[in-house]
């Protein structure tokens, strides 16, 4: 039997207010886990549920979360996803 350690947090350690008109492409976050199993990797994933509704706005490559098109401050402000490990 093996037991599985609770991941403590996952975090973003970029900023993440982000410039309108950016490149599409643009990293605008960088993923980190903190974990008490301390060889343990993680992989991130975009997933369904509360907080998900703009999701289909990023992706992820490695702990990098990029954006898809240029954001444009006018038509959407604020951003909600949500982001498995």
């Amino acid at each position: 039997i093996r037991t599985y350690a609770h991941i403590e947090t996952i975090s973003i350690t970029s900023a993440v207010i982000f410039n309108e008109n950016i490149n599409s492409g643009s990293v605008i976050a960088t993923l980190s886990t903190t974990d008490v199993d301390t060889s343990d990797t993680h992989v991130y994933s975009l997933v369904n549920g509360a907080g998900s509704t703009d999701n289909s706005a990023f992706t992820i490559e490695g702990n990098q979360l990029k954006i898809k098109s240029s954001p444009d401050y006018e038509t959407q402000s604020t951003y909600n996803i949500r982001i498995k490990t």
